[in-house]
C-alpha cells in the first residue's frame, strides 16, 4: 500500500534527523557566521543544554545566596546602629523619672523653706 510507505519513509527520515550530527548555533540566521554552540545529535544537544542550564542555575543560586547573605549583614549592621534598644530606653526612662522626682522634691523643699522664711519674718 502506497500510503504506508510514505508514513514509514517519514518515520525513517525523522529517525535519521534525530541521529544525525548537526551544528547548533545561537543565531538562526544562516547568513551570519556565529560560533557554533554545539555539534552532535539532537539527544546529545539536549543533554548538553540540560547540563549547561543546571550549572548556570547552580551558579545563579550561589550568587543569589551570597547577595542575600550580604544584604542580611548590611541590614543587621545598619539596624544595630540606628535602632532603639528597648531595654536601654527603659533604663534611661527610669533614670530620668528618678531625676525628675528628685528635682521636684528639691523644688518642694525650697518652696516650703521660702514660705517658712516669709511667714516667720512677717513680711
Amino acid at each position: 500500500d502506497e500510503d504506508n510507505t510514505g508514513a514509514v519513509d517519514n518515520i525513517l527520515r525523522m529517525i535519521n534527523a534525530f541521529n544525525a550530527k548537526n551544528e547548533f548555533d545561537v543565531d538562526r540566521d544562516p547568513s551570519t557566521t556565529n560560533d557554533i554552540l554545539f555539534k552532535g545529535t539532537f539527544q546529545e544537544f539536549l543533554s548538553y543544554t540540560t547540563t549547561k542550564l543546571n550549572l548556570q542555575t547552580a551558579d545563579v543560586q550561589i550568587s543569589f545566596d551570597t547577595y542575600s547573605e550580604t544584604q542580611f549583614h548590611i541590614d543587621y549592621a545598619r539596624s544595630s546602629m540606628s535602632s532603639v534598644d528597648l531595654n536601654e530606653e527603659g533604663v534611661n526612662l527610669l533614670q530620668y523619672s528618678k531625676s525628675y522626682n528628685a528635682a521636684a522634691r528639691l523644688m518642694t523643699t525650697l518652696d516650703e523653706m521660702l514660705e517658712t522664711l516669709i511667714n516667720r519674718m512677717g513680711v
